[in-house]
């Protein structure tokens, strides 16, 4: 690991003990970040986390961000963004101290045709960032993937905000909460 700055885990809950005290340890080394989305079994405290439950919605998963993020200035940008597929496995979870949350995971059930017909039901905290690290509660890579692929069945939610680039916005989104962090010089 020690020829990395930057180390992106989507998905990783089944890590073996020696894989995370590697981690830790490449992580307490300075000039390092630590991207994870999704399911993962790292220490809470190393993730900037309160807590962490593993849950499994029936509808899709979605970001709300708060008003002092990015992304939060209404007029610019919609209340609700879907960036995780239906009944995908997320995490509730909660900033712990130190750490900030970026944005409310909700879940979205009933008429997906727009967020205002949407049920949304809060589940804790979707993104949450450290000095060190960000942690996504939601598995937006693999939904990401999956729907670039073709592999996943989109219909319900194509429409949802803007049914050209709504794909683009997630990555966007990605992109600059990314940026945010020392991870943006994998973009120098």
């Amino acid at each position: 690991l020690d020829a990395y700055s930057t180390l992106f885990l989507p998905n990783a809950g089944h890590l073996r003990m020696t894989d995370i005290a590697s981690i830790a340890g490449w992580l307490s080394d300075t000039d390092r970040f630590l991207v994870v989305s999704g399911q993962t079994n790292l220490p809470h405290d190393l993730l900037g986390l309160e807590a962490r439950q593993t849950y499994e919605p029936t509808g899709y998963t979605g970001w709300r961000w708060h008003a002092d993020s990015p992304f939060g200035r209404r007029e610019a940008w919609d209340a609700l963004y879907i960036p995780s597929y239906r009944g995908y496995t997320c995490a509730r979870a909660s900033a712990g101290s130190g750490a900030v949350s970026l944005a409310e995971l909700v879940e979205l059930t009933g008429d997906l045709s727009s967020p205002d017909t949407a049920t949304a039901r809060s589940l804790g905290d979707a993104i949450i960032a450290t000095d060190k690290t960000l942690y996504i509660a939601n598995q937006v890579f693999e939904f990401l993937g999956g729907v670039l692929q073709a592999h996943l069945n989109v219909e319900d939610v194509r429409l949802w905000s803007n049914p050209t680039h709504w794909g683009d916005t997630l990555a966007y989104q990605l992109r600059e909460v990314i940026r945010a962090t020392p991870a943006r010089r994998m973009w120098e």
